[in-house]
């Protein structure tokens, strides 16, 4: 920020004012166009507090003096002050040049109305292009002094004004205050940027030089501002780094002054600077220097790697003060003295273009052979400056090599960049002198391979290396590496995984974590306990709890062994013609059937059921006994009773059969016919059987021709022959001859054979074979009678 300011400071000093606004003033007020008509300066608001957005803090710089209002304003002047903005979206609004003037963002919005508790006969503040602006003051007996009008011309610059007595309130905004008009925020949005405000008055102070320089006694005699120290940076305690303000070309320093700048004889150590909070600063700070928060304690020492004649800074109160410095060769070049008087000031030196090497500031008179040290009077200097305007390259080159080559343009020095003699390797010790430039030398440094994926880093043969370290943190779910930066990374992946349990399956890696589809272990058993053991898998435990088997065909369901059962329903309707059984849903169902059965009737038999009803067919008592009398009883079943009843027992062989004790009975029949030639039997199915015995004879004519009959044997014989004499019926008649002088041919049998015997029994039906048996039988007869 302040290089820009410092560069514009100097740029409007030579040039004069370069912007194209307008400043015209009304009333008892002169127009300030430029910072450096600032006599000096007790108060700066930047409004670089740390905020980029909302209200600047009505008390933010009531240190300095300034306290900003909102609401009905002072002295009853008409209008209503809103509180300042911080803003970020208006460098729009502040183009280059700024007439001596400067912007950093972020800048005021709304302007504001502002009150001084300290002395105050300057106001200025940077304002922006945004239309035509105005600055009012009002003194301390709250009437107004006067005002400044700005009409921009494209460009933003610097405004002010100065008054002949102490000003209380001022507003800024685009309202004419001096024309009647009520302060208000209504119309164009007005931005500004550093207000500084001051007393416009100093005490008397005493500031010489010795040597070939020359003092410096406001901050406007600095020709080129290239960076300024305030000691604000936000520590409130310690020391001030010593490379805190390097980007800008200088850097404290510690140790002997001979190891600070070569060629320095000057005894004395050099200490490094603290941040001070305390002030002895007093008002009027005189010279257009300045005192804002912190400053430094113990002074310093600090060299300058840039073209610098001229040094300067705001010096407190505190004791006669040295401001001393060396040309590049170490070689002092003079000292100015400052001795205060009941004031602080700006205090500077100027070397008339021989380019400043060191610089000291303390209450040590080195110029007369003192040691540098930080006894004595504590020293407090704050708002350090410094630049310088070259006229050639000599005055820039610093005679060494690795800063690289210093010219002189436009008034500054510029340096190619300085020889870099990092090879960006930690394992080499790099250097560079003055004339020879870089040197490499390889070490054994612990050091940083570039990467935390190694630990132990340390350098050999100029190389950095370490041991891996581990990343494996045993989620196979991540995929594990080493970033050279962030170091160990856990990747979530996508892999299949196994989660350590047998209940889930289709395992794989989501959100770092290995996780599958539950495995279902529903048996779908009420009876069962259901659940998955990660290593045994899904287990199922017997449990005794109510349950229901789904059927209405039990009552008191409950759990045992793995089954829902329960007691079963009674659906016996004690009939045997029903098939009993339970339904499910239904309940008791009987079913007709056609099983066997018994309808307690012994009078029935093959009983079987029909429509649920149980019948049988009656049952046949017929003993085929004709004797008996056949009954049936329903609980004894069948009865049978002896008769006396004519029967037929079946044999031909009996008559007058007739029923006894239960049994068909009768006389036996008598079979003799009366025929000696008839063997008389009976059979019982064809009843008597008289068969013709073989050549038996009881008559001549019953032997065939040429026989005789024996009358002994009762045999047929030839003719001639004798025969033993035979028994008619039983014996067998002898052998006999054939009588003489009978026929040749057979004579016919007397009686038949085969003919019942009056008053046997008909022959029965099957008796009919046996009588044509005997009818053949007699035809031989009858053939062997011929």
């Amino acid at each position: 920020m302040h290089r820009a300011l410092s560069f514009l400071l100097a740029f409007f000093a030579m040039t004069g004012t370069a912007w194209a606004g307008t400043i015209t003033a009304s009333g008892n007020v002169t127009p300030l166009s430029d910072i450096n008509e600032m006599i000096l300066i007790d108060g700066m608001a930047e409004f670089q507090e740390g905020p980029t957005t909302g209200a600047v803090p009505l008390t933010a710089y009531s240190a300095q003096g300034m306290t900003f209002d909102i609401g009905t304003l002072p002295c009853s002047v008409p209008g209503t002050g809103s509180q300042a903005q911080y803003t970020t979206t208006n460098a729009s609004n502040f183009p280059s040049p700024l007439g001596g003037g400067w912007y950093t963002s972020p800048s005021n919005r709304y302007a504001g109305v502002a009150t001084f508790s300290v002395p105050v006969r300057q106001v200025g503040l940077t304002a922006s292009t945004n239309g035509t602006q105005y600055l009012t003051a009002w003194n301390t007996s709250c009437v107004m002094i006067g005002q400044v009008t700005w009409v921009p011309g494209g460009t933003s610059g610097f405004v002010g004004l100065e008054a002949t007595e102490d000003i209380y309130m001022v507003t800024y905004g685009n309202d004419d205050m001096w024309g009647g008009a009520a302060y208000g925020i209504s119309g164009s949005s007005i931005y500004s940027d550093s207000w500084v405000w001051g007393s416009g008055t100093c005490g008397s102070s005493t500031i010489t030089a010795v040597g070939a320089v020359t003092a410096l006694t406001a901050y406007g005699q600095m020709n080129v501002v290239d960076g300024i120290a305030e000691y604000d940076e936000g520590p409130t305690s310690g020391g001030v780094p010593l490379t805190q303000y390097a980007s800008q070309g200088m850097t404290f320093h510690t140790g002997t002054l001979a190891n600070v700048l070569s060629g320095v004889t000057t005894p004395g150590t050099a200490s490094q600077p603290n941040y001070a909070t305390f002030a002895s600063f007093a008002a009027p700070i005189c010279g257009g220097g300045w005192h804002i928060g912190q400053s430094n304690m113990y002074a310093g020492v600090a060299t300058f790697d840039t073209f610098v004649d001229q040094v300067g800074l705001t010096a407190s109160t505190n004791g006669s003060q040295y401001l001393t410095v060396w040309d590049q060769s170490g070689q002092m070049l003079g000292q100015v003295n400052w001795v205060p008087n009941g004031s602080s000031s700006f205090v500077g030196i100027d070397t008339g273009g021989v380019p400043i090497g060191m610089v000291a500031y303390g209450n040590d008179n080195l110029w007369t052979g003192g040691t540098y040290s930080i006894s004595g009077d504590t020293i407090i200097s704050d708002s350090w400056a410094w630049g310088g305007y070259c006229t050639s390259n000599a005055q820039c080159d610093d005679g060494d090599v690795c800063n690289g080559t210093e010219s002189c343009s436009g008034g500054s020095c510029t340096a190619t960049a300085p020889l870099s003699c990092d090879d960006n390797n930690g394992c080499t010790d790099d250097s560079c002198h003055p004339t020879n430039g870089c040197t490499y030398v390889n070490n054994t440094s612990s050091c940083d391979d570039g990467t935390v994926c190694t630990t132990s880093d340390v350098c050999s043969g100029g190389t950095c290396g370490g041991t891996a370290i581990v990343c494996n943190d045993s989620d196979v779910c991540t995929d594990d590496s080493c970033h050279p930066t962030n170091g160990c990374t856990y990747t979530n992946n996508t892999a299949s995984c196994d989660d350590g349990t047998v209940c889930t399956s289709g395992d794989v890696c989501s959100g770092g974590t290995c996780a599958g589809t539950a495995i279902n272990c529903n048996d779908s058993n009420v009876c069962t306990d259901d659940s998955c053991h990660v290593t045994n898998g899904c287990t199922y435990v017997n449990n005794t709890g109510s349950c229901d088997d789904n059927t209405v065909c039990t009552t008191g369901d409950v759990c045992s062994g793995g089954t829902c059962s329960g007691t079963a329903i009674v659906c016996d309707d004690s009939d045997v013609c029903t098939d009993d059984s339970c339904h499910a849903t239904n309940g008791c169902t009987y079913t007709n059937n056609t099983a066997s059965c018994d309808d307690s009737d012994a009078c029935t038999e093959n009983d079987v059921c029909a429509t649920g009803t149980c019948s049988g067919s009656a049952v046949t008592c017929d003993d085929t006994n004709v004797c008996t009398d056949d009954t049936c009883d329903s609980v004894n079943g069948c009865t049978y009773t002896d008769n006396t009843e004519t029967c037929n027992d079946g044999d031909l062989c009996t008559e007058n059969d007739a029923c006894a004790a239960g049994a068909c009975t009768g006389t036996t029949l008598n079979c003799d016919d009366g025929d000696i030639c008839t063997d008389d039997s009976c059979g019982s199915a064809v009843g008597c059987i008289n068969g013709p015995i073989a050549n038996c004879c009881d008559d001549p004519s019953d032997c065939d021709p040429g026989e005789i009959c024996d009358m002994n044997s009762n045999q047929c014989v030839p003719e001639g022959a004798g025969g033993a004499g035979g028994s008619s019926s039983s014996g067998t008649g002898g052998a006999g001859a054939t009588p003489s002088g009978s026929s040749s041919g057979d004579t016919e049998e007397s009686g038949g054979c085969g003919c019942q015997t009056p008053g046997s029994s008909p022959l029965a039906p099957n008796a009919a074979w046996l009588a044509l048996l005997g009818l053949g039988m007699l035809t031989v007869r009858r053939r062997r009678s011929t």
